[in-house]
């Protein structure tokens, strides 16, 4: 996506150089280019940043999910353990 965008912002930056308009070459030409290339980029950051959040919060739940079914278990074999003696 990336790339793409990249291929976009450079191709605009042509169209714009041989228009007529001042205002693409304000914008497309100037100094507005580069946060145009870094928009992408903080947006996929920030993307990263919130599947990474997401995921080790699953994790961690089920890992306490997990702890907690192992301790049950052990509980239940030691109670029967119990029993039989």
């Amino acid at each position: 996506m990336g790339c793409l965008d990249f291929a976009l912002l450079s191709r605009l930056r042509q169209l714009a150089l041989h228009s007529l308009s001042s205002l693409d070459d304000a914008i497309f030409v100037g100094e507005l280019r580069l946060a145009l290339y870094l928009l992408p980029a903080v947006f996929a950051g920030t993307g990263i940043n919130l599947l990474s959040h997401s995921l080790i919060t699953h994790l961690t739940k089920a890992e306490h999910r997990y702890d907690k079914e192992q301790q049950e278990e052990h509980n239940q074999e030691q109670q029967k353990i119990r029993v039989d003696k």
